[in-house]
């Protein structure tokens, strides 16, 4: 299996001291952030924007920035976010119909050395979707949301990590992110199911002590 990430979500943090919210989970030790993009269309929220996206990428340039758009038209934003910098982009597999469309807008991103992703949403089924069956070879990363995208501190949905091993048990080497009320405990049963790569907001954002927060999720590694 690839080697476990741990990503700190953003739309957990306190926005209104979000420089200092992403420095402790830097000094914490997260591997990455996570970067929710939403629309108000996809789904009954808005989050951070490109403004704040682009002040975040100057003020740490080295830093992985993992874009999940939450958007109807995820085309409207690739360009923006690839002239950003952003490491790793992930759009909803629901928001294109045409496979045509899904491999112009995967080229793209690989054309730029930037990952890409596809997510999908706890009630789309992966077994009837066959578009998305034959688009994951061309995939970096695969989303398995464990809870309806557009709000954090939403419980997990246990029933969404059948997805993950589906996946896992297919395709050896791909990323599997999950995404949503990932803690201690649940994140124990998504690794053990497949996945390698925990998004955590409220777990981690909310704790009294951060970087042993995090320090507790790195050691479900093993």
């Amino acid at each position: 299996m690839p080697k476990i990430i741990i990503s700190a979500s953003l739309l957990s943090a306190d926005f209104t001291n979000l420089n200092n919210e992403i420095s402790k989970v830097i000094n914490g030790g997260v591997d990455r952030i996570h970067i929710d993009i939403m629309d108000g269309h996809f789904v009954d929220n808005l989050a951070i924007g490109i403004p704040e996206i682009i002040c975040i990428r100057k003020k740490y340039p080295n830093l992985y920035l993992d874009c999940h758009l939450m958007v109807t038209d995820p085309k409207k934003w690739i360009d923006k976010l690839i002239n950003i910098g952003v490491n790793s982009i992930t759009y909803h597999i629901e928001t294109i119909i045409n496979k045509e469309d899904h491999l112009n807008i995967i080229n793209k991103i690989k054309n730029e050395n930037i990952s890409v992703g596809i997510a999908i949403k706890p009630e789309t089924n992966i077994s009837l979707n066959h578009i998305l069956l034959d688009l994951i070879r061309e995939l970096n990363l695969v989303l398995i949301m464990t809870v309806n995208p557009g709000f954090g501190g939403q419980k997990f949905m246990i029933e969404t990590l059948s997805k993950v091993e589906l996946i896992r048990e297919k395709y050896k080497d791909i990323d599997i992110q999950v995404d949503g009320g990932l803690n201690n405990y649940t994140s124990k049963l998504a690794i053990k199911a497949g996945a390698n790569n925990i998004v955590s907001g409220s777990f981690i954002f909310s704790s009294d002590n951060i970087g042993k927060s995090i320090k507790t999720l790195k050691c479900n590694k093993n």
